[in-house]
């Protein structure tokens, strides 16, 4: 058995034992622990294991929203938001992935874990602007990468990325090649027929 899986080992104890029933899954792939919590817990279990000296997660490495609702090219059952940390300890040299499903699809929010963790403010900030998830409590809840943002978030797999306006390359219709008309221009996959429009049309 190698030192990282008798760590694995170690940990799951831990946590079980600390934590008890407010774990809602704990599992293990790619040789690292997963930690599913309610929303209603995910604040109180962030804090058990940033403070709980026989666990000691000091730092947040990163922190990501996901949306499930095609996760794997399936029908997706379950709450379709999550957020999903992960943390290292650097006193106990091990890391564990959080992860905590937002309760409502249609305004998915959870508690900012900044309070905890500062590294997390752009992390949420960036998952709120991506995804729409909420993060009650977070200081700056400012865009972070848009300046605006018409319609839907931009990474929801519900979301089309595609430019809704065609605009022509600069010097492209001069000279020679401005009496040819203009020719056909692609679209994106998957967009429907006249999707794109022309720029003044």
């Amino acid at each position: 058995m190698s030192q990282w899986t008798g760590n694995l080992t170690v940990l799951r104890e831990r946590l079980e034992k600390v934590l008890g029933k407010k774990i809602a899954k704990l599992h293990e792939g790619l040789g690292e622990l997963t930690l599913v919590v309610r929303a209603e817990n995910y604040i109180e279990v962030a804090t058990t294991l940033r403070d709980d000296k026989s666990l000691g997660f000091e730092q947040l490495i990163d922190l990501c929203g996901v949306d499930y609702s095609d996760y794997e090219n399936a029908t997706w059952e379950g709450p379709r938001f999550a957020v999903v940390s992960h943390l290292l300890s650097v006193s106990h040299n091990w890391r564990v992935r959080v992860r905590s499903f937002a309760p409502d699809d249609d305004m998915p929010v959870l508690k900012s874990v900044t309070v905890l963790w500062s590294a997390a403010d752009w992390y949420e900030r960036e998952a709120a602007e991506m995804l729409g998830i909420v993060f009650d409590g977070h200081p700056d809840p400012r865009p972070l990468l848009l300046r605006t943002r018409v319609g839907a978030a931009p990474l929801l797999r519900s979301t089309v990325l595609a430019a809704r306006l065609a605009v022509p390359w600069p010097g492209s219709a001069d000279g020679d090649d401005a009496g040819r008309g203009s020719r056909r221009r692609p679209q994106p996959p998957g967009v429907p027929d006249g999707w794109l429009q022309e720029e003044g049309a």
